[in-house]
């Protein structure tokens, strides 16, 4: 998604779907690069808690780390500042 341009900024689910996200709202997006998208900043805007796509590509990571060495202590804060510097 870094790369990706569109000649459009439509939001998926039509408008009314949008109109209804407030500050209860938690909105997910699963994209990493960039940590920020259209989606998670307008959401931002409209109060909602935000997470972008960093924190499953850590815990995928962390996940497969761990089962492949057997190591049950897995630095999960280290990774994730590791993906910060490095997006």
């Amino acid at each position: 998604m870094k790369n990706y341009s569109a000649d459009y900024d439509e939001l998926p689910f039509g408008k009314e779907f949008w109109r209804s996200l407030n500050s209860k709202s938690i909105v997910y997006d699963l994209v990493y690069n960039p940590r920020v998208t259209k989606l998670l900043r307008f959401s931002e805007n409209k109060g909602c808690q935000i997470i972008d796509g960093s924190e499953m590509l850590v815990a995928q990571g962390a996940k497969s780390l761990s089962y492949w060495t057997g190591i049950k202590d897995i630095p999960i804060e280290i990774m994730k500042q590791a993906i910060k510097k490095y997006l």
